[in-house]
Parts: C-alpha cells; sequence; structure tokens
C-alpha cells in the first residue's frame, strides 16, 4: 500500500531526527575512537627499531593491521600486511599534513629528518596522524551505515521529504541558496546536509559556552 502523505512525512521527521541524535551523540567515539586510541598507545610503547624508509614503511603498514585487527569483530577478517601498507600509504598520500611536506613524502621526511627532536614530528607524530586518519576513514564508514539506515534509495518520495524537513525546521543553520532550493536539487546531499546541520549546532554551543565562560 502506498503510504499517504502524512505517513511519508512523520517518517522523514523520524529519520532526521535519528540521524542527527547518532551525530549528536558522537556513537562513534565509543566504538571506533576510543578502541584505536588505546592501540595506538600500546603500539607506540611497544615498537622500536632503526629509523629507515624501509622500517617506516613497514610499520605504518603494522600499526594500520593492529588497528584493523582490534575491530575485526566488526569490520571484517584480518588484512594481511602488504594491504595494510598499501592501506597506510594511500591515508598518508591523501591526508597527511607534515612540517615541510604533505602525503607520503611528508611524513618521511618528518621521521627521517625531524626539525626538532623534541616535538611530535618523527615517528610519533606520525603514527599518531596515521591513526586519526584511520578513525577519520572508519568514522565516515560508520555514518554511512548509518544514514543507510534511512535514506532508502528505492522510496524517492521518502528522501524528498527528508529534504524538506531539513529545509523546514533546520533551515536557518544552512546558506541561504540550500534554504531556497528546490528539494529534488538537494536529494543526493543528505548526509552532508545533516553533518552541516550538526557542525553548526556544535559551534553553536561552543560559542554559548564561552559566552558563557566570559560572563563568569
Amino acid at each position: 500500500m502506498t503510504p499517504t502523505h502524512n505517513e511519508t512525512r512523520r517518517r522523514a521527521a523520524a529519520a532526521v531526527s535519528a540521524i542527527l541524535a547518532f551525530l549528536e551523540n558522537d556513537t562513534a567515539a565509543g566504538l571506533i575512537d576510543q578502541p584505536i586510541d588505546g592501540v595506538l598507545e600500546r603500539f607506540r610503547l611497544q615498537w622500536s627499531g632503526p629509523v629507515t624508509a624501509e622500517a617506516c614503511h613497514r610499520v605504518f603498514g603494522q600499526l594500520v593491521r593492529a588497528i584493523v585487527n582490534s575491530m575485526r569483530s566488526r569490520y571484517g577478517s584480518s588484512p594481511d600486511a602488504w594491504w595494510c601498507r598499501d592501506a597506510a600509504l594511500g591515508l598518508l598520500e591523501l591526508g597527511y599534513r607534515g612540517t615541510n611536506d604533505n602525503g607520503y613524502d611528508g611524513a618521511l621526511d618528518d621521521v627521517l629528518h625531524p626539525s626538532d627532536p623534541l616535538l611530535t614530528e618523527g615517528i610519533d607524530g606520525v603514527l599518531i596522524q596515521l591513526a586519526s586518519l584511520v578513525k577519520a576513514r572508519l568514522r565516515e564508514m560508520y555514518a554511512q551505515s548509518v544514514f543507510a539506515r534511512f535514506l532508502d534509495p528505492c522510496d524517492p518520495g521518502l528522501r524528498l521529504a527528508i529534504v524538506a524537513e531539513i529545509q523546514h525546521r533546520h533551515g536557518d543553520l544552512l546558506p541561504a541558496d540550500i534554504q531556497q532550493a528546490q528539494p529534488y536539487g538537494l536529494v543526493g546531499q543528505i548526509p552532508e546536509l545533516l553533518a552541516a546541520i550538526h557542525d553548526a549546532r556544535q559551534l553553536e554551543r561552543h560559542l554559548a559556552l564561552s559566552a558563557f565562560e566570559g560572563s563568569a
């Protein structure tokens, strides 16, 4: 039976509320960030060896493998060492921000030629950034799975209703062109719109807290 307009609106409102609640509660912190922080700390304490380009390539992969192995009950079987090395290289190439250079070359440069050994620019700093890049990727995957529960690609009417709900209830947190756009033009951007609303709410809370602390 085809759902009525009011039923579709109710489902859309429930979907928007559920997804924003997930983002607000930051469920991923417990599922992803905290376990990875624990793996990183143990790995940093246990690792030692010569600091060479080949050693770096190997240890970056070992960290990724240690993280995946610790979470494989959620994310599948243990990958082999070569896959983990390639994954580490790809993450660093796309996301590493170094002292003098970015990407994988920047990571190697920070390990092999640290400008100040007392700063987190050597192997330790690179491992911390690599763990953060893994977190970001897993958070993205987890968020996509949450969105997929509610954003049925086979129900275009629901997706249109979700966009309308976003514009109606949360449009003040979005740019004017988004508020005024036709819903059908924004259907493919629902995850990004909800993430933007979450970020705007977080900023509002931060500013309100800062103002309160400043007046205390």
